[in-house]
C-alpha cells in the first residue's frame, strides 16, 4: 500500500488514511494466521515539520490453540503512532521515497511485537485431561526406571562425627 504524503509540507497538514493490508506472508510464532486482510485506519500528519502516522490496526486471527489444537478465531486492534522519515530507536520509523510511504513493513513488525507467541483457546487444560481419561502422571508410574537414592547422593561427601 503506497500512500502518498506531498501534502503534508506545513506545519498543522493532515491526510486521512484508510484502507487494507494483505498480511497473509506474515509468521507468527509457527502459524500464519493473517487469512483476511488488515484494516488500517488514521491519519498522516506534520506537527513541528515531524511527519507522523497515526493508525488503528485491526484485524481477525485465525489459529491453532497451542494447548488443544483446536481452530480458533480472534479479533486484535492495535493504536500505533509512527514517526515518517529518519529512524529513531524508542520507535518505529516508515522511510519516505519521493514523497510516498509504505506503511506495510511496519504494521506486520507491530503485529509481531504487541501478539503473544503462543495463543490459547480458552480451554481448560485439566478438563482436557479428564475428558480423555488421561492422567498426565499416569506414563511416568510405568516407565522401568532405575531406583536412585536421593538421600545418600545428598550426604556423599559429608562428614560424619
Amino acid at each position: 500500500m503506497q500512500l502518498s504524503i506531498a501534502s503534508l509540507g506545513n506545519p498543522g497538514a493532515t491526510l486521512p488514511i484508510s484502507g487494507q493490508l494483505d498480511l497473509q506472508h506474515v509468521t507468527i510464532g509457527i502459524q500464519q494466521p493473517l487469512t483476511q486482510p488488515v484494516i488500517i485506519n488514521g491519519e498522516a500528519y506534520n506537527q513541528a515539520d515531524v511527519l507522523w502516522l497515526d493508525l488503528s490496526i485491526d484485524g481477525i486471527l485465525s489459529l491453532t490453540c497451542d494447548r488443544c489444537g483446536e481452530p480458533f478465531t480472534e479479533d486484535f486492534t492495535f493504536d500505533v503512532a509512527y514517526r515518517l522519515g529518519a529512524d529513531n530507536d524508542e520507535i518505529i520509523a516508515i522511510p519516505i521515497n519521493n514523497d510516498t510511504i509504505d506503511p506495510t513493513c511496519a504494521v506486520a513488525e507491530t503485529l509481531l511485537l504487541e501478539l503473544p507467541e503462543y495463543f490459547f483457546c480458552g480451554c481448560d487444560p485439566a478438563q482436557d485431561f479428564e475428558s480423555k481419561g488421561a492422567n498426565a502422571f499416569a506414563a511416568l508410574s510405568q516407565l522401568n526406571l532405575p531406583e536412585h537414592n536421593h538421600e545418600e547422593e545428598y550426604n556423599h561427601g559429608s562428614t560424619k562425627e
